[in-house]
């Protein structure tokens, strides 16, 4: 019997273009961090973190990850990055790895990706 499997998430496609990967990615690399919302309107990163962090350092790491983001998704198209869509509808669109990782909510400028904490939470 074969079996067909995704690969692992470092083979993704590149972070540095796809908004929810650049997450995925900072997500995985630091322990305390929940979420992250993004408000086009207001230019403004914010971050929610559970426990014990160095704030200030996690704040840079995403804010840079976030900005590479947004210059090469002008170039790729990043539908998270303008807001107008979702990562189903991406020229490369997330794995089921990935999707199983995060949440993604949508209102109006305002896009929050945050962690998926419980096997019970709701996936996109």
């Amino acid at each position: 019997m074969s079996r067909t499997s995704e690969p692992p998430v470092s083979a993704s496609p590149d972070k540095s273009t796809c908004l929810a990967r650049s997450v995925i990615d900072v997500l995985g690399k630091e322990p305390s961090l929940e979420a992250v919302t993004v408000d086009r309107s207001a230019n403004k990163i914010s971050v929610a973190t559970l426990g014990k962090t160095d704030e200030p350092r996690m704040n840079e790491s995403i804010t840079g990850r976030i900005q590479k983001a947004y210059e090469q998704g002008a170039i790729e198209h990043c539908s998270l990055l303008e807001g107008s869509g979702d990562c189903h509808r991406c020229s490369a669109p997330l794995s089921e790895i990935e999707r199983k990782q995060i949440t993604i909510e949508h209102k109006g400028d305002v896009t929050t990706i945050a962690r998926v904490t419980c096997t019970t939470a709701p996936k996109n």
